[in-house]
């Protein structure tokens, strides 16, 4: 049945199987040669090399297996795993880059549908059902270079932050070594300005619950990022792991990418924290949040 039930005029719904030919590779990791001539497509996101092609065309590739299915556009000669899909050999009547999109705009489906208990993976059906809307071919390149200028310029700006960001770091630094040189300044054992340092929750978190779960991922940039959430149900837990307003959480594991992560709760709603983080319950007279947010993440 379809699912779209009100389209504009002149649209049209066809199966992802019907307007494109859908495949997996017969590589393995092993086939992967730091030194080879074309480009190899694992379930990673880094691209590797490798001395054969399976395919040689414009495609969309898809991880058959990982936590997330966002799909990515490559043309020419190619190597494949042999659990990623390559969606090739479009219809003449669709825009490889706007059903690019769509699938970037559905990939919280492919999350829904895949299977598995531990390692989430999709099947073949799960590419040829899916159902998509299309306009006429140049409402969709329209579309697609609307979508083109749009990205452009949020990329840009994400490299302006993250630019900014990085500046106000080293500024920061700078500053601190200026004036921790200064001997009116007194250096303390992190415990002595604080009511309480303290390891979160290690209870299993839920699809669904009573309270949200701030784990490692929510920590970005120096903020917390109230998506992706997990929530608990354990009333002890939610009630000895609250947080309380600017408590600091450090993220204690990981990769270095992610070891000493911090973030200041801001009261945003109601949460309590995972074990992979640290909450330090500052003495307020004696210590700023938002300083020491600034002298741990630096």
């Amino acid at each position: 049945m379809c699912k779209y039930k009100h389209l504009p005029k002149g649209w049209k719904v066809k199966k992802l199987g019907e307007i494109s030919n859908i495949k997996t590779g017969k590589s393995n990791a092993v086939d992967a040669d730091i030194n080879g001539k074309y480009a190899f497509f694992d379930r990673s996101k880094k691209i590797k090399k490798s001395n054969r092609f399976l395919f040689d065309c414009e495609s969309l590739i898809i991880p058959g297996e990982g936590a997330q299915f966002f799909p990515r556009y490559y043309s020419g000669k190619f190597d494949l795993h042999q659990r990623v899909y390559v969606i090739f050999n479009f219809h003449n009547s669709v825009h490889i880059r706007f059903v690019e999109y769509y699938l970037i705009f559905s990939h919280k489906h492919f999350e829904e549908v895949a299977v598995g208990a531990t390692v989430k993976s999709l099947r073949l059906r799960h590419f040829t059902e899916i159902q998509i809307p299309f306009p006429s071919l140049s409402k969709q390149k329209f579309i697609v270079v609307t979508l083109n200028k749009t990205f452009a310029k949020i990329t840009k700006a994400e490299t302006i932050a993250k630019t900014n960001l990085q500046n106000a770091k080293e500024l920061f630094e700078s500053y601190l070594q200026g004036v921790l040189s200064d001997k009116r300044w007194t250096i303390v054992k992190l415990n002595n300005v604080c009511e309480k340092v303290e390891y979160g929750s290690s209870s299993k978190s839920l699809a669904v619950g009573e309270l949200p779960v701030l784990r490692m991922g929510n920590i970005q940039d120096g903020r917390l990022a109230w998506n992706d959430l997990k929530f608990s149900n354990n009333k002890e837990d939610n009630k000895k792991y609250i947080l309380k307003h600017n408590d600091v959480l450090f993220n204690r594991t990981n990769s270095p990418e992610w070891v000493g992560k911090t973030a200041i709760y801001k009261s945003e709603m109601p949460a309590i924290f995972a074990g992979y983080l640290i909450r330090i319950h500052r003495k307020k007279d004696l210590l700023d949040a938002d300083y020491l947010n600034y002298y741990l993440n630096s």
